[in-house]
């Protein structure tokens, strides 16, 4: 702008210098009268060269007026954004903070309580071991004791036994008594008189009988009777005997409640024994 001023002022000296030159020397021919009428239109023309600079000027101002009023507003706009950018950055630079020192008393709190745990069970990891040593050794005292119990109690009860079994020989000798002494003296008296009938010697087993009593010892079948056999109480002679076929009882079996001691030996006939079993 201004060195448009600068040049419309330099071109006004140089018309000016010109003009007084010619009024100077005021030709009166033709020629200078029409130097005088350009002159005169150069004014003009520069008259109006100025106003439509200072049209231009003036707009120019306004523009610029208006420009840095622009520019004024939105450097005012975004002064606000970045003071208001400014404002959350620091609310959220304040939050950041005050959250960083929440976790770092939170982990500070961790730290303790792991701390309180690690001391807590290397304290209780102690007493267990300490707790295990003393359990340890009360089991090897118990199982020490156990072991001479079981010993003493072992020793015991083959004392007891011994003693039971001394016992029972002694009460079967008692109730055998009878028999035992009687038996080598029948033996001899059958040896010397064959003609003496086996009757009289059948009172001699009456205290076996009343052994097998006390003991609750039962007979099974009746000798050389006739039965259905039965494979849970009898033993056939031979393996062809068929359940509910009848047989003889040869020689009898034992039995206690419902558990069979030994099965009777049975057989289709008696051999020997026809004639007297028919009659």
């Amino acid at each position: 702008m201004e060195e448009v001023n600068l040049f419309w002022f330099g071109l006004f000296l140089e018309v000016g210098f010109v003009l007084l030159i010619l009024w100077l020397v005021r030709p009166a021919s033709e020629t200078g009268d029409r130097l005088w009428a350009k002159m005169t239109q150069l004014k003009k023309d520069y008259h109006w060269r100025q106003q439509e600079l200072q049209q231009q000027k003036t707009q120019l101002g306004q523009e610029c007026t208006r420009l840095r009023q622009e520019l004024q507003k939105q450097n005012d706009q975004l002064m606000q954004e970045h003071l208001q950018q400014q404002q959350e950055w620091n609310q959220r630079e304040e939050k950041l903070v005050k959250d960083c020192a929440r976790l770092m008393q939170e982990r500070d709190r961790l730290i303790d309580e792991r701390d309180q745990l690690v001391h807590e069970f290397e304290h209780q990891k102690a007493q267990l071991t300490q707790d295990c040593i003393r359990l340890q050794q009360e089991l090897e005292q118990q199982k020490v004791q156990l072991i001479e119990e079981y010993i003493r109690l072992q020793q015991e009860l083959q004392h007891q036994q011994a003693h039971l079994t001394e016992e029972w020989r002694q009460a079967t000798f008692r109730q055998l008594q009878r028999l035992l002494v009687n038996y080598p003296s029948a033996i001899k008296i059958a040896h010397a008189r064959p003609d003496l009938p086996a009757k009289s010697l059948a009172t001699m087993f009456t205290p076996l009988e009343n052994l097998l009593k006390d003991w609750g010892y039962e007979t099974i079948g009746p000798i050389w009777g006739k039965v259905a056999y039965d494979p849970q109480l009898h033993q056939p002679d031979s393996p062809d005997i068929q359940p509910g076929e009848s047989v003889y009882v040869r020689f009898i079996g034992y039995r206690q409640g419902k558990t069979v001691l030994c099965p009777a030996k049975v057989s289709r006939i008696l051999p020997g024994l026809k004639t007297g079993l028919k009659k």
